[in-house]
This record gives structure tokens, sequence and C-alpha cells, in this order.
């Protein structure tokens, strides 16, 4: 049965946001890479567990702290980014899409980007909204079928972070996840957690800090409220497919990125897999392969990465190590494997994985 270790989590999100933070910033000091510095942010996020069980790091997407008053705001019928329809040739041919709409936003906040990140981790999906200095971001996550989750134990290692009743969403019981004074945890991160009636768990964090417990409170069950889980969750259309991926090679993490203004470039795929078996979260012997691809900006620097190559107006950069990197061909290899279809969302597939 997993925990829910929010410190690590905290800590870890801390750290990336304050890379995000500098990379930023509109003149970084001497000798900072700001283009590295927020790939290793997003790497960091992508590994903080704060949606969907265990104690080892996992998915996850910066949020901005901020406030917006709950009254008079209608936000949004619909979080969806404006993207290509998923295609029906990739589901009857069987090639794969790593990523897909597994929650979807109804109502948000005014004010806040959305689709700005959607994620899919070996357990879980993750779509969130980015706020701005003065609106809060919003993260909600869903658990993929056939992993544990627990909504209401706290974890031995941080018996500060536990969990007490919240209100009923859609009828389903739901908790807060608080600190010993019964705050929200982590300075005005709002999380609350119920059961899907297929047992799945859910998740919706409000980075609400200015918002006011009340406001905050109100805001996310409003969310949490207004979520659609999609009972056969469509493809997100993604610039590149991958070719030949030996059949060990398990996925870690997949994300879109939109609106990467520290990177100036309006969106950014990443993507990761390893060697090692999907339930050793900690164990580091498979090694890891990933790739980040970005549209090429004259001027800006690429992306952080042990090789880089520009095609297509695309930027794609590679890393990796280990039995995981052998296994397709090193870091040449892995380059050839993958093939990016340009700036245009029209030319891109859901036939990710092939």
């Amino acid at each position: 049965m997993n925990d829910w270790d929010t410190d690590t989590a905290g800590l870890e999100a801390r750290l990336a946001e304050g890379l995000l933070a500098l990379a930023d910033a509109p003149a970084p000091c001497s000798g900072v890479d700001a283009a590295r510095a927020r790939a290793q942010g997003l790497r960091v996020l992508r590994r903080r567990r704060i949606a969907l069980g265990a104690t080892a790091a996992a998915v996850a997407s910066a949020v901005a702290l901020g406030g917006v008053a709950l009254a008079g705001t209608t936000g949004s019928a619909h979080g969806k980014a404006d993207q290509p329809a998923a295609s029906a040739t990739a589901k009857a041919s069987g090639r794969h899409d790593p990523l897909t709409q597994g929650v979807e936003f109804g109502w948000l906040p005014a004010g806040i980007q959305q689709g700005t990140i959607q994620d899919t981790e070996w357990d879980g999906q993750a779509f969130t909204a980015a706020g701005s200095a003065s609106t809060p971001g919003v993260m909600a996550s869903v658990q993929l079928k056939g992993h544990d989750f627990v909504v209401d134990t706290p974890s031995p290692i941080h018996p500060a972070m536990h969990a007490v009743p919240g209100p009923l969403v859609h009828g389903r019981p739901s908790h807060w996840m608080v600190d010993q004074g019964g705050r929200s945890y982590h300075g005005g991160e709002y999380i609350l957690r119920w059961y899907l009636p297929d047992g799945r768990g859910a998740q919706v964090l409000l980075a609400g800090a200015k918002l006011g417990e009340a406001t905050a409170r109100a805001t996310a069950l409003r969310v949490a409220e207004n979520l659609r889980f999609p009972a056969a969750p469509e493809g997100t259309p993604l610039p590149y497919y991958v070719t030949g991926l030996p059949a060990g090679e398990h996925l870690v993490s997949v994300s879109f990125v939109q609106h990467t203004a520290g990177l100036g470039r309006p969106w950014q795929v990443s993507a990761a897999y390893t060697t090692r078996n999907a339930a050793d979260w900690q164990s580091t012997a498979g090694g890891e392969i990933d790739w980040q691809i970005a549209p090429h900006v004259a001027g800006k620097p690429l992306m952080g990465g042990d090789r880089c190559v520009t095609r297509d107006g695309l930027d794609l950069c590679v890393e990796g190590g280990g039995p995981a990197l052998e296994a397709v061909g090193g870091l040449d290899g892995l380059l050839n494997k993958i093939t990016v279809l340009g700036t245009d969302p029209a030319h891109w597939t859901t036939e990710v994985n092939r």
C-alpha cells in the first residue's frame, strides 16, 4: 500500500520551481544556462509524486501561487487547448499514444491558462492549468487502472501530513490533506482527494496561497465537481513518432507543455523511458533515456541534453545512460529512432510509438 510523501515532494517542487524561476529571469547570472535550468526543473517536477500514491518520485507540474476572486468568475466551459483530433488510424493499428487525456477540466477560475501541461506517468495522468502572478495554478490527476491508491492514510515517514474529511464530490467522500495544525500543506497547496465510482483515485491540487482558506477550498471543490474522466480517453497528437523501442523499455513519463515562457518557445514535449521494472521506482539499475522537442527559435540556445539536432523547424535533444541507452544503440541510435513532424499541429500524430 502506497504512502503520500509530500514533504519530499514539496522539497523537490521548491527546487524545481527555483530552477524554473531562474530560467524565467530576464537576465540570468553569468554562466547560468537558462534552458538547461528549465529542463532540469521540468525533470525534477516530472519525478515529484503529488498525484496517485507512492513514496518514490513521479509526475507533477509547476504551479504559480496567487489569488483570484471566486465570486463573479465564470472560468471556461472546457479546459483542453486547441489541438488536432486524435487519429482513428492509431486506434485501429494498435500503435500507441503514450499521452492520453484521462482527465479534463470542466470549469476553471477566470484568467487561468488552460491545457498548459499534460502528463502521463506509469500509474497516473495529470492535466495542469497554470496561473500567473494574480491567479492560482490548478492540477487535476487521475489514477490509471490497476495501481494502488490511498486517499486517507498518512505517511509513517511524515506523519504531519494527514487526511481530514472533506466535502462530498458527486456523492463520493473526499479528504483534504493537511498539516498537524489542520492547515493546507506546503504553504498554500490545497489538496483534495477522492475515489471515483470505478475505484480509481482522483486529486485536485490548487496553489492558492493568497486566496484565503475558505475561497481556496471552495475553488478546489468547484474544480473537482466539474472534472471529466473520459471512459475512452483520446490520445494527444504529438509532433514526433519513435520507431523500434526495445520491448524492455517502459514508460516513465511523457508531457506536453505549452506557454514555456522561460524557454522562449511556445511549447515543449518531453518523454522518458527506462528498462527498470515499473514497480521499482527507486532503482537506477536500468538507466533511462529521454528526449525533449520544441520549436527552434533563432538566437535561443538548444535545450539541455547530451546531444541535440535541429530538424524540420524543431530542436530535438536526447540524453540517457545505462542499459536503457545501450538498448537503443546509444545517443545516435536514439536520435535515429525519433522522427519529428514539424511545427504545424495538423501534421502531428497519435501514432507515437511504432
